[in-house]
């Protein structure tokens, strides 16, 4: 055995093993299918072109690509009802995208919002100062107890204690819920603070989220922005550069885990040692629901959290435990999304946020109720006559679940009318829902941390498995940015960095599968997820 290893070695040399680049036969050769054409699998596929990797399918279930990206055009207007900011321009690798597709934003103002109470009345400005002065705060006393304590809780709970360690009472009843319509204008001024800092930027209610790392994704410096021609400008622009197969619902994922995908120095090895040769090896295979099968060397799996937490697609083998245990762990969020276009304009179009605090439903001071935000698309699309009404968490769920699409469009048009009066609110032209509650597709919005969960389950989301044939990618495997649509964008470059990586053997890899072939059974054990420390937790940190 000794003398055939120094024999290999001696083959190596004479024939240039040793690569210190990528060799491009070895991507152009390889095959690469990924299911689901979102962002996260749109970007593993372009980054995986560009690196050279020549054939590369993404599968799709909907005839179209993008996701929980949806940009409706049939108005004349690009009208996101899907994804629609990209938070943050600095570092932001939506924008450098962007820049690259020379796809034009538009920056966003959240200064430029006008918020009304139950009754339609506006909120003054002296009580949405005292309740933003309030709301820092609580949240301020909540991040120190939670800083020294590490104690993990609902999210709730943290703030119900903070006000009462701070005696914030002034305006302010009990943590009991209550009939919306007893809240004082400085409670529903503060009701809206909540909603919009924490339950809508999470799309989770505060009785579901982690105390300790509700906040942990990332968003990046600089203003949000909104792209001209919409969200779905980048991610059509991205599918129009791949090799997409539309309506092909994937129903199986399968790994032959006794074949070997041995792309570098391991296929040289393996050839000469089995004499073989390099020959190509197509271990795993994808099945969709009409019995199309595609076969690959290695499978991205981007598929939404809702998705996979549904257990609509079938793994052979099966995932294990820990991965699955994760899956289940993280938070999926409720969204509901409706455009509403009229005949004409009604509202103030100097603002771009209109935000309403429900009628109906229980409510209470930390963001609870049947609240609606509406995004004006007149001002970011001049002639669109278009608002957008966004409901998140047990409002999104009811209307998702429980109305039909009339009933839920007559309900938000009706919250309209309280704010403009009947008279004043102009006829509906049409209207478009992005309901995520129920769309079998998505199941569910994005990903939040729940308590008790942490990085460390987004890592065990992300971890590859079968020795790199079988890879996972979506804003929910980043421990960074989850739950933002850059966090899908950065997780599909991972993933496809990984994937190229493995196709790019140099003369150290060489050196590493000879000892590997040789060395005994335990000593091949791949390694478990690295635990993920929150940055602002200092070691030792317990979570």
């Amino acid at each position: 055995m000794i003398r055939g290893a120094l024999g290999l070695l001696a083959v190596a040399v004479a024939t240039g093993v040793f690569w210190t680049s990528a060799q491009p036969g070895l991507r152009v050769n390889a095959k690469v299918v990924v299911v689901g054409a979102g962002l996260g699998g749109l970007s593993a596929a372009h980054r995986l072109q560009r690196a050279g990797f020549g054939d590369v399918t993404v599968l799709e279930a909907r005839g179209k690509a993008g996701g929980r990206v949806w940009t409706h055009r049939a108005w004349g207007h690009p009208i996101d009802v899907g994804a629609t900011f990209i938070h943050g321009v600095e570092g932001n690798p939506l924008t450098d995208l962007a820049a690259e597709l020379r796809l034009e934003t538009i920056p966003v103002d959240y200064s430029k919002k006008v918020v009304y109470g139950r009754d339609g009345t506006r909120i003054s400005e002296e009580d949405m100062h005292n309740a933003k002065a309030t709301y820092k705060k609580l949240r301020k006393s909540v991040f120190t107890t939670r800083d020294r304590l590490y104690k993990d809780a609902p999210l709730e709970q943290a703030f119900v204690t903070a006000r009462e360690k701070l005696n914030v009472t002034a305006g302010i009843r009990s943590g009991v819920p209550a009939p919306a319509a007893e809240l004082s204008p400085l409670e529903e001024a503060l009701a809206w603070h909540f909603f919009w800092e924490i339950v809508q930027d999470q799309i989770a209610d505060l009785r579901d989220l982690s105390t300790v790392e509700f906040d942990a994704s990332l968003a990046f410096p600089g203003r949000d922005h909104v792209l001209k021609r919409g969200m779905g400008s980048l991610t059509d622009a991205l599918a129009a550069q791949q090799r997409v197969v539309y309506n092909c619902t994937v129903r199986s994922v399968s790994v032959n885990t006794e074949s070997q995908i041995l792309p570098s120095a391991w296929g040289l090895l393996s050839g000469l040692l089995t004499g073989s040769g390099a020959r190509a090896v197509r271990p795993v295979a994808v099945e969709c629901e009409d019995n199309r099968l595609f076969h690959a060397d290695v499978a991205v799996v981007a598929l939404p959290l809702g998705v996979m937490q549904s257990g609509a697609v079938q793994f052979a083998p099966p995932l294990p435990k820990w991965k699955r245990r994760s899956i289940h762990r993280l938070g999926c969020s409720a969204a509901v999304k409706v455009a509403l276009r009229f005949e004409r304009v009604f509202w103030d179009t100097t603002a771009q946020f209109i935000g309403k605090i429900g009628r109906t439903g229980a409510t209470s001071v930390w963001g609870r109720g049947n609240h609606l935000e509406f995004v004006n698309m007149e001002y970011f699309h001049p002639g669109s006559k278009t608002l957008v009404a966004e409901a998140d968490v047990d409002y999104a769920r009811h209307l998702g679940l429980n109305l039909s699409g009339d009933a839920r469009v007559q309900e938000i048009l009706d919250e309209l009318k309280v704010i403009y009066g009947e008279r004043n609110v102009a006829p509906l032209v049409e209207a478009r829902s992005a309901n995520f509650v129920k769309d079998p597709l998505v199941k569910c919005g994005f990903s939040y941390w729940p308590p008790f969960a942490s990085g460390d389950d987004n890592l065990a989301c992300a971890e590859a498995l079968h020795a790199g044939r079988l890879h996972f990618v979506g804003e929910f495997t980043s421990p960074l940015y989850y739950g933002n649509l850059h966090g899908a964008l950065h997780e599909g470059y991972r993933v496809a960095d990984a994937i190229d990586a493995a196709f790019s053997p140099k003369a150290s890899d060489f050196f590493s599968a000879a000892a590997s072939l040789f060395s005994s059974p335990s000593q091949k054990q791949g390694k478990s997820p690295k635990r993920y420390v929150p940055a602002w937790c200092p070691a030792p940190c317990q979570v």
